[in-house]
């Protein structure tokens, strides 16, 4: 169960932001929109809004780059720099100043808090706690100086200290090193926060590998869950797609590759996506037809590829992170999305979706809660977050559409007049030359 995340001196953002999913006591309706494990609560979904250059994507970004960190720092060489420096450049010392990322979220019904600190070249700071009960309990603290362990924590730590590089993180390292309770919260935020839809939609090679593996698990079983869910959703969507299979295929240019590397190769391209239409023939019957995945629309793709990982972490409960959820969607289709996510009956094991969109349809209080509508802004020239619930004094009849649309809640663009004379100008001397 994700809780929060917590950003710092990365890219757009300069001062601390924090976007939560803790639902907000004051707001009421759409209770089913709130996970609930009995100890904890949480939103099971987050609409990021905002103009263009705002930092959305930076927002989403963060979390990408925080759950990459912790996914390959235990290989980093010595003196290796951590790709993921990026500090706010619009403030004179910032450069000098460390990237902040804190996560809070709940694994296995615990809660942990887990925050990192880190310059280009080294780990200044890194705090993993977990609260079995009300109160804290540490289980490391690392700073340039060393590292302090929790008295619950067994295993090698010795031997976890002396091998650590500066660059790399003490959780890390030390999950892979067998150290028993740092294997959850590592696991949690290396398994169970999907970023690979960053990207906007359809984007290429991630995009690919997720067909891909769609194609293989549809093609290697006709009666998978996967192609069910998909053959539901595309009937439902009203996109004149009666079903999706996949076939097997031959890859041109194998010769340059053989035997184990072949198979590797191979083995998660050998099944191409189908689409099944239907034609209605002379003496009134329908036939099949078979489309060509990629004969499909933009939007079409979109929608498959963000239903093959809907479809995903609403088995495992996990949190999706898309960047611009309605690119080459009608509004029909992220409102039919946006419900998969916040229907207890369809999201059983309590999945979380974080998204970003200009999709202002999507602020409907029929689908969506106060809390869970959240906006980027620029202040100063840095990103600053902020949640509707946040605005005091909003009546409960309001129209949250028109007031965002007429600029009363932030987070839209100001458009200046257009000077006229320039491009007339323009056009002058083009004719003159």
């Amino acid at each position: 169960m994700f809780l929060s995340f917590s950003i710092a001196n990365y890219r757009s953002i300069n001062e601390r932001q924090t976007l939560s999913f803790l639902p907000v006591s004051r707001v009421q309706h759409l209770p089913d929109n709130v996970i609930s494990n009995g100890h904890y609560e949480a939103l099971r979904s987050i609409a990021l809004y905002g103009r263009n250059a705002s930092g959305k994507s930076n927002t989403l970004l963060a979390v990408r780059a925080f759950c990459s960190f912790v996914s390959e720092s235990n290989i980093f060489q010595l003196d290796e720099y951590i790709p993921y420096y990026e500090p706010y450049r619009l403030a004179v010392g910032n450069e000098r100043q460390p990237v902040e990322f804190e996560i809070e979220f709940v694994a296995h019904t615990i809660r942990y808090t887990y925050e990192v600190h880190f310059m280009r070249n080294e780990v200044v700071q890194e705090t993993l706690k977990m609260f079995p009960k009300l109160q804290p309990q540490l289980l490391f603290s690392r700073d340039t100086t060393g590292c302090e362990w929790g008295n619950s924590v067994r295993g090698n730590k010795k031997s976890v200290q002396e091998q650590l590089l500066p660059n790399q993180l003490l959780l890390s390292k030390g999950a892979n090193s067998n150290i028993e309770l740092l294997q959850a919260p590592y696991r949690y935020i290396v398994s169970h926060v999907i970023t690979d839809l960053y990207s906007r939609i359809p984007s290429g090679i991630g995009d690919t590998q997720v067909l891909a593996d769609a194609a293989k698990s549809i093609g290697t079983d006709e009666n998978s869950a996967l192609r069910f869910f998909l053959n539901q959703v595309l009937i439902i969507a009203d996109t004149d797609i009666y079903g999706i299979v996949a076939e097997k295929t031959q890859l041109e240019a194998m010769d340059v590759f053989s035997g184990k590397e072949r198979s590797e190769v191979r083995e998660p391209y050998s099944y191409r996506l189908k689409t099944i239409h239907r034609i209605r023939n002379e003496d009134g019957s329908e036939s099949e037809v078979l489309f060509d995945f990629f004969d499909e629309s933009a939007g079409t793709q979109a929608f498959v590829i963000v239903a093959c990982k809907i479809h995903s972490v609403l088995l495992s409960g996990a949190t999706l992170i898309i960047d611009e959820l309605s690119l080459h969607l009608h509004p029909e289709l992220s409102h039919f999305l946006l419900r998969l996510f916040n229907d207890p009956t369809v999201n059983i094991r309590g999945a979380q979706l974080i998204f970003t969109t200009h999709d202002v349809t999507l602020m409907d209080e029929k689908v969506i809660r106060r809390d869970q509508i959240w906006f980027v802004e620029k202040e100063d020239n840095s990103s600053i977050l902020y949640s509707l619930a946040d605005i005091k004094g909003l009546r409960k009849e309001i129209d949250i559409q028109e007031w965002y649309m007429n600029g009363r809640f932030g987070a839209v663009p100001k458009i200046g007049k257009f000077d006229t004379t320039l491009i007339k100008k323009g056009y002058e001397e083009t004719v003159e030359k």
